[in-house]
């Protein structure tokens, strides 16, 4: 795992964590347009970094607890804002539950609640992440269009964001790592949270409104006609809405 930093001149530190198989690189425009303002800090996960091709993906818990080493050793484990596309969002609710880990506002955009049922036996669920690692490789790799589609996102975008670096053991270690996963839900409670969703995230809007209902606590968002983490192709407004949420000034 490799940590990059942007606008080391400012104060305020934004950790971005991206989503699952994306190349962080494919974000530049809105961590240039982020670290005008912020000190960004960004994690390159193992097996997704084109900067480390011989890495491999682990697991969620995994760069968890790695991110949280990294800024309790370099940043006494305080960090001002934490904004979490997809599977960032999950990578975010792990590392806040470090105890050294104090952080002031806490985005998850698009976070998806995705359930694997632990199977009963380890052949049944490695069975299962084959099945899914076969899914999502040839969602990625061989019908861009249809990934798109299911986004909400160009086709163009798709193939963009997808690290073509990342070889199918990352995917498989994924897969696997989520079956019988129990969220981390709390960690929301320990920061000002905000869970982001774009309109045509029927399923997670809903998941939202469960997680209030079982005393979570957080301001949700839902933004119109950008897809499954558009936010991060449209640099200005994105910024515009982390500057408010770090306020304290954000509508639900």
């Amino acid at each position: 795992m490799k940590f990059f930093d942007f606008g080391t001149e400012n104060q305020i530190r934004l950790l971005f964590l991206a989503g699952y198989t994306a190349e962080w690189r494919a974000a530049m425009p809105m961590i240039h347009e982020l670290s005008k303002s912020y000190h960004v800090i960004v994690d390159a996960y193992d097996g997704f970094n084109a900067n480390e091709p011989d890495t491999i993906f682990t697991s969620v818990e995994d760069e968890g607890r790695k991110a949280a080493d990294f800024l309790a050793e370099h940043y006494d484990g305080k960090i001002d804002i934490i904004y979490g596309v997809s599977m960032g969002g999950m990578v975010m609710t792990e590392l806040m539950q470090d105890e050294r880990i104090q952080v002031h506002t806490a985005i998850a955009d698009g976070f998806t609640v995705m359930y694997y049922p632990d199977f009963g036996t380890d052949m049944l669920n490695r069975m299962t992440a084959r099945v899914m690692t076969n899914l999502f490789w040839s969602m990625t790799h061989s019908h861009p269009g249809l990934t798109a589609r299911l986004l909400g996102r160009t086709e163009d975008q798709v193939r963009n964001f997808i690290c073509q670096d990342a070889v199918k053991q990352s995917y498989f270690n994924a897969e696997y790592s989520q079956i019988g996963y129990h969220y981390k839900f709390r960690s929301f409670n320990k920061a000002d949270s905000y869970i982001w969703h774009s309109d045509s995230e029927k399923r997670e809007i809903e998941n939202a409104k469960y997680l209030r209902e079982c005393g979570i606590v957080f301001h949700h968002k839902i933004f119109y006609g950008l897809g499954h983490g558009g936010l991060t192709n449209q640099p200005g407004l994105l910024k515009q809405e982390i500057d408010l949420a770090y306020r304290g000034l954000s509508q639900s």
